[in-house]
């Protein structure tokens, strides 16, 4: 059977924990999924999908570092998995709690009513620390430390995936291309905006950490120098190409012990 890995707002390979525990449990098929209503949706701007491709540059070559590829497709979700199960042994979903909008909050209910029906089991797993269904604040804090001091996922060495025949199955209906994000650099406001994957979110934590944030406290009221002395994590916390846990700890590369 396969461990399907869903990606959505959690594009690395470190510090992830349901790619982990797929792996553990068997051979792994990892999904990204372009969602029609998403890039139609009010607060989309293709600044976002030119950061989220170059993202998804960098994680499919760290999956095929790790012996897998990234099945990238396109469509509406619960029906595009209802497909693949239709054609893939399909075993399991894992997949981050997601923090979006309201948008992806009843696509996620559209999701785990579908997994329940049609019987496939839905492992979502806490991430950035937030708790949910908490029946009170009381405590909050203390739960979200537990989750940022505890030791980093480390990212699988090495994974199995779907072979060559099973992925000949994937409905080409769904099959996305993979975008050339040079062709919108030219439109307005992409020239300045930020830079999307891992590389450059570590460059980025480093900086802040060891140059940038030295003035912090000053410089960030200050519109000269914010933009310098403020860490610009923010849009690869929100997309997980760093998560809250490495920031954290202000380190990227050494897992699996506390720092």
């Amino acid at each position: 059977m396969l461990q399907l890995i869903w990606f959505k707002r959690d594009l690395r390979v470190h510090d992830h924990a349901p790619l982990a525990a797929a792996a553990a449990a068997g051979r792994v098929l990892p999904v990204y999924v372009h969602e029609p209503e998403m890039l139609r949706a009010d607060d989309h701007d293709p600044r976002h999908a030119a950061f989220v491709h170059e993202c998804l540059h960098e994680l499919r070559d760290a999956l095929s570092e790790r012996g897998v590829p990234l099945l990238e497709l396109h469509g509406t979700l619960p029906e595009v998995f209802d497909a693949l199960c239709e054609q893939l042994p399909v075993g399991a979903i894992y997949a981050h709690e997601e923090c979006g909008n309201g948008i992806s909050y009843a696509r996620d209910r559209r999701v785990r009513a579908w997994a329940k029906g049609r019987g496939v089991a839905l492992h979502e797993l806490p991430g950035n620390g937030v708790v949910r269904r908490l029946a009170s604040r009381d405590g909050w804090h203390e739960q979200w430390l537990q989750h940022v001091r505890a030791p980093r996922i480390c990212a699988p060495p090495h994974m199995v995936g779907a072979t060559a025949h099973e992925l000949s199955l994937v409905p080409p209906q769904f099959v996305a291309p993979h975008a050339d994000v040079s062709r919108v650099t030219t439109v307005p406001g992409m020239v300045n905006r930020q830079r999307g994957g891992r590389r450059n979110a570590e460059q980025l934590l480093r900086s802040f950490l060891h140059e940038r944030g030295e003035h912090y406290r000053v410089a960030m009221s200050s519109p000269s120098h914010a933009i310098d002395a403020c860490s610009r994590l923010s849009v690869h916390l929100t997309w997980g190409t760093l998560s809250v846990r490495e920031a954290y700890h202000g380190r990227t590369r050494s897992c699996g012990a506390a720092s």
